[in-house]
């Protein structure tokens, strides 16, 4: 009896020690929620195992279900950390639907009385949650190793979680939490759970720390004033989305925005009032685009967004949220009346079209956005700007 409380020790200790990882992480820098997420996550998951493993039969309603929003924080962290890196977009609402009814088997009915019910219900939970994010995850694109291992390991926890409960009814038969508890096919469980618990935190330690170093390259290509990349930087990585996009299916759409009047300010108020305009957009960019959209400065009061995963009407409303929360912003060094407006052009990816191409009809966009008044967004389609003019564009940034 003594080794199997030991042996259950095992997974909350691996937890809790994930847990403070991720958070340690996360304190250093505090815009990655993804890692607080996983940290949250680990934490909660340390929580479920305690409930299991101070109960002593294993059949009081309350520490089932504490147990079981336990190991939901620990799988719904896990899911939304990881596709939220990848920049990705997870429904909470189904998950926390598909949690609580969950829940409510678990304590009402045949399943509440039945041990062999609770770990079929609940592992189909977990793995339900599981499979939903590595379909999630597979969509967003991404190739690079980490990212692959990360998938297949959801893949491999998803699986596991389908697998475990009919491997131990056919084993154990119908028995008791006490009984399930103290034999040896628990101990197996335990030690294959912590197998792939460890898996799964390693890779998003490994993940942060790649994070990290590319972190650290991108600081020296970033933009001074606004933070965002500057032009080469953001082309080259911008050209690679595109392609990225065109391989996978993906659909991607381009934002070219440009502050209105922006000379003017100059004139009136001086460089540096024109500074702090330039640098207020480019936060307001950095903070309302999302972690797998990228964004740079390509030049003077011109900016552009790469919107990954979005048609060309999510993007133009993108852009019309990003105009209206610009034109409420007051500007450092310009008067307190004074609001300074932006004008956008959107335009869709289409079938075999480089980056180039992409920008140059959503700069063509930006062009009737301008003679449409300004402070307006403007989507691809009008005929505004010359065919040869926006040749000329595409070639400049091919």
């Amino acid at each position: 009896m003594m080794q199997n409380q030991i042996i259950g020790l095992i997974n909350p200790a691996i937890a809790l020690l994930f847990a403070a990882t991720f958070l340690l992480l996360w304190w250093r820098d505090r815009a990655a929620r993804h890692v607080l997420a996983m940290g949250l996550g680990y934490f909660g998951t340390a929580i479920g195992f305690l409930a299991f493993h101070f109960d002593s039969t294993g059949d009081s309603t309350s520490s089932v279900l504490i147990t079981h929003f336990g190991y939901s924080a620990g799988v719904c962290g896990t899911v939304w950390g990881v596709c939220r890196r990848a920049g990705v977009r997870v429904r909470v609402p189904i998950m926390a639907a598909i949690v609580v009814a969950t829940a409510i088997a678990l304590a009402t009915g045949d399943v509440a009385s039945n041990v062999n019910a609770r770990i079929y219900a609940s592992n189909t939970c977990y793995g339900i949650l599981m499979a939903l994010g590595a379909q999630i995850l597979s969509r967003s694109g991404r190739t690079a190793a980490i990212d692959r291992v990360l998938l297949w390991i959801m893949i491999l926890s998803a699986a596991q979680f389908f697998i475990r409960p009919f491997t131990t009814i056919l084993y154990q038969g119908v028995v008791s939490g006490e009984v399930y508890r103290e034999s040896v096919f628990y101990a197996v469980m335990v030690a294959m759970v912590a197998v792939v618990s460890l898996m799964m935190a390693m890779a998003m330690v490994a993940a942060c720390i790649v994070d990290l170093m590319h972190k650290v390259r991108d600081d020296s290509s970033r933009d001074l004033l606004t933070g965002l990349y500057a032009r080469k930087a953001f082309e080259s990585r911008a050209t690679d989305l595109i392609e990225q996009a065109h391989a996978n299916g993906i659909v991607a759409s381009a934002i070219v925005a440009d502050i209105d009047y922006f000379k003017r300010v100059n004139d009136i108020w001086g460089h540096q009032a024109g500074d702090h305009a330039i640098a207020t957009f480019g936060r307001l960019i950095a903070r309302m685009v999302r972690d797998g959209d990228h964004a740079g400065r390509i030049g003077g009061e011109e900016f552009c967004v790469i919107v990954w995963q979005c048609d060309g009407a999510g993007a133009t409303g993108l852009a019309d949220r990003i105009r209206r929360e610009m034109s409420c912003l007051p500007i450092e060094g310009l008067p307190s009346d004074i609001r300074l407006t932006a004008s956008f052009g959107v335009a869709e990816m289409k079938p075999g079209e480089g980056y180039g191409k992409l920008f140059a009809r959503a700069d063509a966009a930006l062009y009737r956005a301008k003679q449409a008044g300004r402070n307006c967004v403007m989507q691809d389609g009008g005929n505004a700007m010359p065919s040869g003019a926006i040749a000329s564009i595409a070639a400049a940034h091919a």
